[in-house]
Parts: C-alpha cells; structure tokens; sequence
C-alpha cells in the first residue's frame, strides 16, 4: 500500500517521527542496528543473521549499540499543505520502518528570518537555534526541496545557508554525515536535485547512491499518498540506505581520522 502523505507539524516546524517497528508476523518491536542487522528490543539477531559478534567486533567486546540512527528530514515550502514537506514525511516514516528515529522540520512553519554575515545565532529567533541542534544530533538527513525556475527553491536554500554557522564544529559542517536527496516537481527536477547534490557537498556530506525526483503525477493530493509504485519503491531504497550508511558512519573508528583542515574564502564556500 502507499504512504499516505501527511504535512501535520508543530507550530515551531519541528516534529519527531515514530521509532521502531514491528517485525512481519511478530509483535516484537525491531530495528537495523549498525551493520543493518535486524534486531529485536532484547538485542537478539534478528532472520537471516548468524547471531554471533558482528564482522570487525573483537570476540568478548561488548557490542557497539548507541541506540536507534537519528534521521533529520528537511524540506517543504511556504505553501499551506507542502506537497515536497509531505514526501519529507513519507520518507521519514520509511526510514522508521526501519529502525529510524526521525525529526522532520517544515521550512514553510519555521518561518526563518535571511541568513546574515556575522550575525551571532543567539541574535536569530530561537528556531534557528533549534534547527541547528537538530542537525548536529543526526546521524543522517534527508533534503527535500520543490522545484522553482529549474532549481531549488529560495525557502530551502536559505535553510541549508544556516548550516554553515556549524563551520565551528569539529567535524565542521555535516561532517560526513549521509543525505538523502528529494526533488518534486516537474521536467526541470533533475536541475533541483544537482543543486542540492552541491549544496550538500560544499556541507561535507556524503550523498547516498539513491536520489529521487518525484513528479506532480506521482503524488495524489486529494487523497494523500504516493500512487507511483516506482517512486515508492526509489523512495524505500533511499530511506534504507540513509539508515543504514549513518548507523555504519557513527562507530568508533569508522569516519576520517585526521582532521580536516580549515576552509578559508578561497575555498569558494562564502564568498560575498
């Protein structure tokens, strides 16, 4: 069946997603750990594994389980009922069946002010705050913007812009974090998605191989839902994948080692 579409946010447009889910035919709540593992609540393996320490897991060292992969969805428009904010929401409850923790944040309700050069984050209203420590608790995101004159839309980019207030962090930026990428929209998507695919690079994150662009056909806003078994399926792939790729990302050891160096200007980052 597909999911149905559902653009419902808090006020603030920040809204947690489900956390686990049930496995087919048990009533057992279960979840892909690190290595894509289905587990079950106690830490048994669940079908297909061989129960024992995880490939690369020393023998008697306890298993590396910091919980479920936290999975950031951001996207939506200033139009009431956001077609694009909806498939954010889709794809988030895609990436809960799976074991996700999801937030999702609603450009069009977080109603952020321009980015401006050396203004201090405590100077913005507190949802920039609050977008930003969302970002730096996921161990993954999902982008999601309509398309406006062949390109991402003015809203999201200036919601990506305030990331580069994480330039201080260590590892700066995303640092390495997975993304997944969604365009809505109609023959210029594609356009939409290489956008995102740069912006999300120029943060230090790594894309997953699974992009989607989803036209206006795929989606019934009457009713609320995919109706393109095609883009369900890209979209469930997608989802998998973020999942899987941040749960690998966050063990110890698994990311760069060395630092990275500084950016400057001529990096081509912020220049203005």
């Amino acid at each position: 069946m597909a999911p149905a579409l559902s653009s419902a946010t808090p006020p603030d447009g920040l809204a947690a997603g489900g956390m686990t889910a049930a496995v087919e035919g048990d009533d057992t709540p279960a979840r892909l750990d690190h290595h894509g593992t289905e587990r079950g609540a106690a830490g048994t393996a669940g079908p297909g594994s061989t129960g024992g320490p995880p490939s690369g897991e020393p023998p008697g060292q306890p298993p590396f389980d910091p919980g479920p992969v936290r999975v950031l969805g951001l996207g939506g428009s200033t139009r009431p009922g956001s077609a694009s904010f909806a498939l954010v929401r889709a794809a988030l409850a895609m990436a809960a069946a799976v074991g996700a923790e999801t937030r999702a944040a609603d450009v069009g309700r977080l109603d952020l002010p321009l980015l401006e050069e050396g203004r201090a984050v405590a100077d913005y209203p507190p949802a920039v705050g609050r977008l930003l420590a969302e970002a730096r608790a996921a161990d993954a995101l999902l982008l999601c913007s309509p398309t406006y004159l062949g390109t991402l839309s003015g809203a999201m980019k200036n919601l990506l812009d305030f990331f580069s207030l994480l330039a201080g962090d260590d590892p700066p930026y995303l640092g390495g974090r997975p993304v997944g990428l969604l365009a809505f929209g109609g023959a210029n998507a594609a356009h939409t998605l290489t956008a995102l695919g740069h912006v999300a690079h120029a943060l230090d994150a790594l894309v997953v191989p699974t992009s989607v662009v989803v036209p206006g056909a795929a989606v019934d806003r009457a009713r609320g839902a995919i109706v393109d078994p095609k883009i369900e399926r890209r979209l469930r792939r997608m989802a998998a994948e973020v999942v899987d790729l941040g749960g690998r990302l966050r063990r110890p050891g698994a990311r760069m080692a060395a630092p990275l160096p500084p950016r400057s200007a001529g990096d081509g980052d912020r220049i203005g």
